[in-house]
């Protein structure tokens, strides 16, 4: 099988966390005065013992205290190991906050979204319900079966958002209810609550969501049996191929790739397929089921192949990539976003049938080298991307709302220019345009080719009535001066040579500008 590592375990020990934090002053203690007789105190005792945790300047610990929301997420980072940030809008969080990084760390790892109203309430105490749902999503448990609750007395209580996460933790052993038969959803976490609760769930980590590390090449698995993976699935070395998986967590397929190959066959992925490495003929993806392919490879092109009959929900293009759908019997990659973290500049390749195609990038290149699109969509914000049609190809439908530039002779069915897209330019003039800027959009015409056998060469001489089709050839072609348009009038052109019927021609030497 391979050589599997437990990266987020509870081996890998729990970091020190300080649950006095912000305008506390905290101390360690290798004892606490206030949790004899308590009812976590072998767990609160064993985080003193450890250096895991630290209490007051006064010896206390205070566990029945309420914890806030940025402090449970502090716990929560710094136990899981959660170390990767991303950027943060929340109204009521200052990026000079001492909880920003610990909070971007949460919304990264995905089991914070903050409010409906773009809030996070970081100073306000998490719910036993609040904390429940962080941790199962971490945990990633399933939370459709709710029949654990109804044990509850309180049961008609609980919302119906946390009743799948709470019914998941309870059904794990996770967390508990009351000694009166309640569970208490709204109620304040407390900090001895916190403490067992992360205990629980570290323990529970191990057994749930395992992490499966491929860093030698070769073939992972067979065609017979099915290999089942609850966590995550790291690919960090070319020459590998994984074979009939089923991977509950993510895919990584991390930059020690390189440029080399790695082939996925027959492989479900619940979670995001991450690429990160791979050459211009890398990836393949054959017979597999992907929901969401993020690619961002930090120098270079990646390729991916859909083969067989994968099928990619959408994929994400976050750095320069080719697309390529090649002896697909299945829907293969069907939507794609050009991501507006794309570099400027960069060229996205695409060869097969497209669903949709939405531009969020500025300044990009997308070559749609073979095959069709059903609807290409530019964002507002999407300004100056280029699409290359190559010929055979198709566009059904274009929606402009930033000005593009389309090229190639490709027809398009139905163009919709709207505010904001006004001085989009063509090469074809779409067969119809709608959408409020639908008369200001800009088709190239090409320059004109002037034959010296047409009307006005009537000045005579042997270089206009030669047998076979005429023509203007030399050493340039360039759009002629208005000023000097007038001189072809009267001028005529001078005879080259006669090859294969034709005759040969160029501009005088002084029309050529």
């Amino acid at each position: 099988m391979g050589k599997r590592k437990m990266l987020r375990g509870a081996a890998a020990g729990v970091l020190s966390i300080s649950m006095a934090l912000a305008s506390m002053d905290a101390v360690s203690a290798q004892t606490a005065s206030d949790v004899q007789g308590h009812w976590a105190e072998q767990q609160i005792q064993n985080w003193i013992s450890s250096g895991n945790l630290k209490g007051y300047q006064d010896g206390t610990v205070r566990p029945n205290n309420a914890i806030t929301r940025a402090e449970f997420i502090v716990m929560i980072n710094r136990t899981f190991g959660f170390t990767d940030t991303t950027g943060t809008n929340f109204k009521d969080l200052s990026p000079m906050s001492w909880a920003y990084s610990d909070i971007s760390k949460a919304v990264k790892a995905g089991y914070v979204k903050g409010y409906s109203d773009q809030t996070i309430h970081p100073g306000s105490n998490v719910s036993r319900q609040e904390a429940a749902t962080m941790i199962s999503t971490i945990l990633g448990l399933d939370i459709s079966n709710i029949d654990s609750v109804k044990q509850f007395s309180d049961a008609s209580k609980i919302p119906a958002w946390s009743q799948g996460s709470i019914a998941a933790i309870v059904e794990k052993s996770i967390m508990k209810g009351y000694p009166d038969g309640t569970f208490g959803a709204q109620k304040q976490l407390t900090r001895a609550e916190a403490v067992v609760l992360i205990d629980s769930a570290i323990g529970n980590k191990t057994l749930a969501a395992e992490t499966l590390t491929i860093d030698q090449p070769g073939t992972y698995g067979n065609d017979q049996e099915t290999t089942v993976v609850n966590g995550d699935v790291i690919i960090n070395v070319p020459g590998v191929t994984l074979n009939n998986y089923e991977i509950k967590g993510n895919l990584l397929l991390g930059a020690g790739i390189g440029s080399g190959d790695v082939i996925i066959k027959k492989v479900k992925v619940h979670g995001t397929t991450n690429v990160e490495g791979g050459g211009e003929n890398s990836i393949h993806f054959v017979d597999s089921v992907l929901v969401n392919v993020v690619v961002n490879k930090k120098e270079g092109t990646v390729r991916l192949v859909a083969e067989g009959t994968t099928h990619a929900e959408k994929v994400v293009v976050q750095s320069s990539a080719k697309l390529e759908e090649s002896d697909l019997n299945g829907e293969g990659f069907t939507d794609v976003e050009l991501a507006k973290e794309l570099p400027a500049n960069t060229t996205v390749q695409l060869n097969g049938k497209f669903d949709d195609v939405n531009f969020f990038s500025v300044l990009v290149t997308v070559q749609l080298q073979r095959g069709s699109i059903q609807d290409v969509t530019v964002d507002a914000g999407a300004s100056n991307n280029t699409i290359q049609l190559s010929s055979g190809t198709r566009v059904a439908n274009l929606v402009l709302n930033a000005i593009s530039h389309i090229l190639g002779a490709t027809q398009l069915t139905n163009v919709v220019v709207n505010e904001g897209a006004q001085k989009s330019t063509f090469d074809t003039k779409p067969s119809q345009v709608q959408g409020i800027q639908q008369n200001n959009i800009i088709v190239n015409t090409p320059s004109t080719v002037i034959s010296p056998g047409s009307s006005g060469n009537s000045s005579g001489g042997s270089g206009g009535s030669g047998g076979g089709s005429t023509g203007v050839e030399g050493q340039e072609h360039r759009p002629i001066e208005v000023a000097i348009l007038a001189a072809f009038l009267f001028y005529r052109y001078k005879f080259v040579s006669r090859a294969k019927d034709k005759n040969l021609y160029r501009l005088p030497e002084w029309t050529r500008t």
